[in-house]
């Protein structure tokens, strides 16, 4: 993997954090995903928190490393997706991450 990969998955993993998001996980999947090098997922405590969550990547993402992103899911459902480049973000909600075991299929 290269270092630019590296920087933003840094610079993901800080933003994530930075909104207090919980039990945040990389999961590198290079050579076994041919859509993404890692899915990053996250637990927001509510839908607000998860809203901005997924507002501060797209602010990251977008504006500051110029990736083109895009995102599916509300604050509504418990669940936003982000996908940038080689990065797959998951961000639930406590109740959705229980339900779907994502780490359990990555």
């Amino acid at each position: 993997q290269g270092e630019a990969t590296m920087i933003v998955l840094e610079d993901i993993l800080n933003a994530i954090e930075d909104k207090k998001c919980e039990d945040v996980v990389a999961i590198n999947t290079e050579g076994r995903n041919p859509f993404a090098d890692y899915i990053i997922i996250g637990s927001a405590s509510n839908e607000r928190q998860l809203e901005a969550v997924a507002q501060a990547l797209e602010d990251l993402l977008f504006r500051k490393e110029n990736i083109d992103i895009r995102r599916d899911g509300k604050p509504e459902s418990g669940w936003i997706v982000i996908e940038a480049e080689n990065f797959i973000i998951h961000i639930l909600t406590k109740e959705k991450r229980e339900e779907f075991k994502l780490e359990e299929i990555a």
